[in-house]
């Protein structure tokens, strides 16, 4: 387990695909989960499983993301931040 994970999740309509990062950006894992109340779950959970959890970056947060970081904000604590440009947020946890 390492000291804090970054998560990252690219979003598509029925599959999000997520990467777990330690904080020298190293990659821990990448997974793919559906798109259900489950498969959100499941994902929290494989971040989790990492250590613990400092950031997420989702993709898209107005439109395929926007699920996933309802349950993320619900669940866990984690908000958005402003979005980016393109459209795209952060959440952070409280």
């Amino acid at each position: 387990m390492v000291s804090g994970v970054v998560g990252g999740v690219d979003t598509h309509a029925d599959m999000h695909v997520a990467a777990a990062l330690d904080q020298n950006g190293d990659v821990l894992g990448i997974e793919s989960f559906p798109v259900t109340e489950a498969g959100y779950c499941r994902l929290a959970e494989w971040v989790a499983g990492f250590g613990p959890v400092v950031r997420v970056g989702v993709e898209g947060t107005r439109s395929y993301g926007v699920g996933r970081a309802r349950h993320l904000h619900a669940n866990f604590g984690f908000r958005p931040l402003p979005p980016h440009a393109r459209g795209d947020s952060h959440l952070s946890p409280r």
